[in-house]
């Protein structure tokens, strides 16, 4: 379930708008020519909607999490992106991290023991630097993620490994004060060589991040006094319900997506509908729908994004 392709969208209005690619002749084209017309400025918040130069911001994108990480040439990643934008989107979610511990392809982060150190050179912050380029020629904005719950391309675990040592529990990444701080660095290093760059719409701390324990320990302060972006958790929306004993809605998860809501650094929520098949928990039924969500975010007075992803 780590990375899965998926399109996500969110009406003017603040609905979610379910997107597919095989209609992409849907998606407001009028509206998405106008904001790549107008691509200076942020993207910010107004209400529960978002809005780019004062005219609402329609979000249409795609997970392309690979895009800032398999080193594509620049001919490769202008094909993508043409096909991105031919596809109706105005936004991309892509990674901003790469943990390792022997320097090899695209990384951004290489630990030397407890020691680590932000990759700025061209296999590094500099290919993200002419991803982000391209980006901005074809007129969409980026939704950046900063670790992964996951072992893909490093993340959490190589917090956990280099500095605690093997064999450590997962969620300590959420509580030990040594690994939030180096976190805390690396998110500083990115969210301020990139301070001023309005082609990144959000920031994310991590891809789908789980915890025991409660999230507001897991919180770095990763806006790094920068009110350009949007900050989001990017969780996969699990609720805390007293009673129900389903596991998306039982709290066992250590996401509390109403919780999280109240957290003054999350300027915008991004909630995760996963769709398993038999054998997965939930059979072919959603684990927390878009729908289930959005009144919550509606009474935070917090946007919603929702990604609809299928998981066989």
């Amino acid at each position: 379930m780590v990375f899965p392709m998926s399109s996500w969208g969110c009406h003017d209005d603040g609905d979610i708008q379910w997107h597919h690619n095989h209609h992409p002749h849907n998606y407001h084209h009028h509206h998405q020519r106008l904001e790549r017309e107008n691509a200076t400025g942020f993207v910010k918040t107004s209400g529960t909607k978002f809005a780019l130069n004062g005219a609402p911001y329609t979000v249409v994108g795609s997970n392309s999490y690979w895009l800032s990480l398999f080193g594509f040439g620049a001919a490769d990643v202008n094909t993508a992106l043409n096909d991105i934008v031919n596809s109706g989107a105005t936004t991309v979610r892509t990674m901003g991290f790469n943990e390792v511990t022997t320097p090899t392809g695209i990384y951004f982060h290489l630990w030397n023991g407890t020691t680590a150190t932000v990759n700025t050179g061209a296999d590094g912050l500099g290919y993200l630097d002419t991803v982000i380029a391209a980006a901005k020629a074809h007129g969409l904005r980026l939704i950046v993620v900063l670790t992964n719950n996951w072992s893909d391309f490093g993340g959490m675990d190589v917090y956990t490994q280099q500095i605690l040592g093997p064999g450590q529990f997962h969620d300590v990444f959420f509580t030990n004060p040594t690994l939030i701080a180096a976190y805390k660095s690396y998110v500083q290093a990115v969210v301020t060589r990139y301070l001023n760059e309005p082609t990144i719409m959000a920031w994310e701390l991590s891809n789908e991040p789980r915890c025991q324990g409660t999230n507001t320990h897991a919180q770095p302060s990763p806006t790094c006094n920068n009110t350009n972006h949007l900050v989001a958790i990017g969780d996969e929306g699990f609720l805390n319900v007293p009673g129900d004993f389903d596991y998306p809605y039982s709290g066992t998860i250590g996401i509390d997506f109403v919780a999280n809501l109240a957290i003054a650094s999350v300027t915008i929520s991004r909630a995760v509908a996963h769709y398993f098949t038999i054998g997965q928990g939930q059979c072919l039924a959603p684990v927390v729908t878009c729908d289930q969500r959005i009144p919550f975010g509606v009474k935070a007075g917090n946007d919603c994004l929702c990604s609809f992803n299928t998981l066989t």
